[in-house]
């Protein structure tokens, strides 16, 4: 993990990397209020000792480790702070298997998405596994990452269209092929079929129809300019082969993250999907630097996607998720407390 130089000290860099993944840590853990605190709070303290959780309000593999920590005498507070650092262990890890010597994309994952998957603490563990599963996709044991999928969804259900991603294994000149017909026929059935995809989830995913039928940002105009980029990258990808296999596999994910992009037309929620495989993202767009011969810095591209993300979604432009998701990492926390003596 860390770095030599030449003259045998350990590298700064890495220092500074390491206490940042600390702060991060200490950030996430610690809160005691975002969107959805009190929720998973109300889910862990009765619901789910109550016996009500399993089938009304959540994934099944949560409410087993609900069920489990409860059990065994743990406070909600510790339940949710082994939770979230079993998600972050397996992120760190993952990035790594991918990148080993580059530390860049988890910088930027710190900066985007990193505090709404705090929020929203299942989709977080959900996209971990799957994130660290893709390394049995790479290797091509599908059967090994359908069940890393398979158990992900038991956390969130949202996974299951990762199982997507085993497309992976195609032929990169027919995966694009496959994929440029699913996503025009994606944006025809979800933009102008709205209302068939509402009738499939009434009859066959009433469990989940509270949790489809959220909105908030299906018509907002900052998708269609997620929308061209992710186009963009589309276009980036299709036009640059990179010789190191590694390159090849994350390519073909960015290519795959495009078929969830017009899910965007059913549910904001389904923002999640492409959020989870922002790491391969950046390390992609990073790589396709070097078509816009930037010697100084090839990173630029995926910073300034990270911004846009960054300003889309939790700057001060979106005030509810500035003040109640970013600032409550810093704000709302025991540990900072603690630090400014607040904490009686």
């Amino acid at each position: 993990m860390f770095k030599k130089e030449s003259t045998g000290n350990i590298s700064l860099k890495n220092i500074l990397f390491v206490i940042l993944l600390a702060l991060a840590w200490i950030s996430a853990v610690f809160c005691y209020e975002n969107p959805d605190y009190y929720s998973y709070r109300l889910i862990y303290e009765y619901y789910t000792p109550a016996g009500l959780s399993n089938s009304n309000l959540v994934d099944i593999g949560f409410v087993f480790l609900c069920n489990f920590f409860y059990k065994a005498g743990f406070s909600f507070e510790i339940f949710r702070g082994i939770y979230l650092s079993i998600a972050m262990f397996l992120m760190y890890e993952s990035l790594r298997y991918f990148r080993k010597d580059n530390n860049f994309a988890i910088l930027l994952y710190l900066i985007f998405p990193f505090a709404l998957d705090v929020v929203q603490m299942r989709f977080m563990l959900s996209t971990a596994i799957t994130i660290y599963a893709l390394r049995f996709l790479k290797e091509r044991n599908v059967r090994k990452y359908v069940v890393y999928v398979l158990i992900a969804s038991t956390q969130q259900i949202l996974s299951l269209f990762y199982l997507l991603l085993i497309l992976t294994l195609v032929d990169k000149k027919l995966l694009i092929k496959i994929v440029s017909v699913l996503f025009i026929v994606e944006i025809v059935c979800f933009f102008f079929s709205n209302s068939i995809i509402n009738n499939i989830i009434n009859k066959y995913f009433r469990h989940y129809i509270s949790y489809l039928d959220y909105t908030q940002y299906a018509n907002n105009l900052a998708y269609l300019y997620i929308f061209m980029t992710m186009v963009i990258i589309l276009y980036v990808y299709t036009l640059k082969d990179f010789p190191d296999a590694d390159f090849s596999f994350i390519q073909k994910i960015v290519l795959l993250n495009l078929l969830f992009i017009p899910f965007i037309f059913i549910n904001e929620n389904f923002t999640r999907l492409f959020r989870g495989m922002i790491f391969f993202i950046y390390i992609g767009m990073e790589d396709s630097c070097k078509m816009f011969n930037l010697k100084k810095d090839r990173r630029i591209i995926s910073f300034l996607f990270c911004a846009f993300m960054f300003y889309i979604h939790l700057s001060p432009h979106n005030d509810f998720h500035w003040n109640h998701v970013f600032l409550t990492l810093f704000k709302n926390n025991y540990f900072w407390e603690l630090i400014k003596g607040e904490v009686v």
